[in-house]
């Protein structure tokens, strides 16, 4: 450690005691003297014969810590001189080192290709075949950078398609299946669930009225074809060997084999005065029935409607089962289900029917 300094004295233009320096009141700059100092200056003021100490200070010379000199017998300051230069470091980067380029430049390993912040391989990737960006289509495959059907597929047009299942081109492009048909194994058939009929048609065996379990096999005008089944139509009755209303019918009013009187008339499944028969019913013999609805009585007395056809506003309508319903709503009906499913007969004739206008 260094020996404490004996004074410090601040020179503005004036002479301070015990520094033994006088300095001129137009001296512009401040300096600091301490005694002891071994780089003081002689000004030549107070000793003019002395000679000026040439001697220049010793290269490795720090320089003089203001702020710790400030004070009386401030002790010297031991820390080690900063180097307050400017750093060099150049002479740090290692020779042949691998420095990213300013442009963020992606390096990609051979073989592979910069698309973007990634490499990709431009000969198989499907976002980027043959080319960055060049994307192939969802059904395709990137083989030796060109976009190409995948095994199995065929190249139709602009897309690629299974000639084994796609309808619109069966077997091959242009081969497309009529209307219902399905591509099975590259040659249009019916659907799951259907046979074709002696005409040509995809025919519901289960649910077809005119092929009903089995291709050919008719059920009766007032019969429907349920599980392959010919049964009474949803609101009709078994009553022997045909199918009742028992809502109007004057032999099974109200049930099978209830007769009402010679004259009286079955009104809403009870035998009443004839009278009681009002529009919108009308008496067709000794039955009541509503002419608009009634599938056996449609638009007059008699008119009985086909097995395939509803009775609508007293007109009979054909019509193709899409299913079988015997409750509404039906789920399998078109979205206006209560439409659909409508009620052809008074006693309720639930039928989803495939027709241009729901009944």
């Amino acid at each position: 450690m260094k020996a404490p300094r004996a004074a410090v004295c601040l020179l503005a233009g004036v002479m301070v005691s015990g520094c033994g320096v006088v300095v001129s009141p137009d001296e512009s700059r401040l300096r600091v003297f301490t005694a002891g100092d071994a780089s003081l200056v002689d000004l030549g003021l107070t000793d003019a014969g002395a000679p000026v100490d040439a001697t220049p200070p010793p290269p490795d010379a720090s320089r003089e810590d203001i702020a710790a000199d400030l004070g009386d017998d401030a002790p010297a300051d031991a820390a080690a001189p900063h180097d307050l230069g400017p750093m060099d470091d150049a002479s740090d980067v290692p020779v042949g080192a691998d420095v990213p380029a300013a442009d963020g430049a992606v390096t990609c390993a051979t073989g592979l290709t910069a698309c973007g912040p990634a490499c990709f391989d431009l000969g198989s990737d499907l976002r980027h075949c043959g080319s960055c960006d060049r994307a192939c289509a969802e059904s395709e495959v990137c083989l030796g950078g060109n976009c190409q059907c995948a095994a199995g597929l065929s190249m139709c047009g602009a897309r690629c398609v299974n000639p084994l299942i796609d309808p619109a081109h069966c077997g091959s492009c242009n081969s497309a299946c009529p209307a219902g048909r399905v591509c099975a194994a590259g040659r249009c058939a019916c659907p799951s669930g259907t046979l074709e009929s002696t005409r040509g048609r995809c025919v519901a065996i289960q649910v077809d009225p005119e092929n009903c379990g089995r291709l050919g096999h008719q059920c009766d005008n007032d019969e429907a074809c349920v599980a392959g089944v010919c049964v009474c139509r949803p609101g009709l009755t078994l009553a022997g060997t045909r199918c009742v209303d028992t809502q109007s019918d004057h032999n099974h009013c109200g049930r099978v084999n209830n007769r009402c009187g010679d004259t009286m008339a079955c009104v809403a499944g009870a035998c009443t005065g004839r009278g009681a028969c009002r529009s919108p019913l009308t008496l067709c013999g000794a039955d009541c029935v509503d002419r608009s609805r009634d599938p056996l009585n449609c638009g007059d007395c008699g008119d009985a409607c086909g097995r395939t056809d509803v009775c609508i506003g007293g007109s009979c309508r054909t019509t193709r089962p899409e299913t079988t319903c015997l409750t509404c709503p039906c789920a399998a009906c078109s979205a206006d289900r209560q439409l659909c499913c409508a009620s052809p007969s008074a006693g309720g004739f639930p039928l989803c029917v495939d027709a241009s206008r729901c009944p």
